[in-house]
């Protein structure tokens, strides 16, 4: 099957439409995703108080599966949590620390 984004208009059956789930730290570039049509959440300051709170609820997993959205995050050690849903590292553009690695 061929893979497109929500933007696409091809009307082909087969194609299979990507939703993602941004993490709060991704907020801006979420919006321009958005603008340009791609399916893109966010994690609400809820899920997020939630996530770096003390309980440590990862509620943005929860919210991966039942809406079937990639995890997009900024987060190495989120995405190595044996829970997490499929999802992928984004390098922040602001962290030259994350360049190092």
């Amino acid at each position: 099957p061929s893979y497109s984004s929500a933007s696409d208009t091809d009307d082909n059956e087969s194609s299979i439409k990507v939703k993602y789930m941004m993490d709060m730290t991704l907020n801006k570039f979420t919006r321009w995703l958005r603008i340009l049509g791609v399916d893109a959440a966010i994690e609400t300051e809820e899920e997020e108080k939630l996530r770096t709170g003390k309980d440590k609820k990862i509620v943005i997993f929860e919210r991966c599966r039942k809406e079937k959205r990639i995890l997009v995050t900024t987060s190495k050690t989120l995405l190595l949590r044996k829970d997490c849903p499929p999802g992928t590292y984004l390098i922040h553009p602001t962290c030259e620390n994350n360049l190092k690695d």
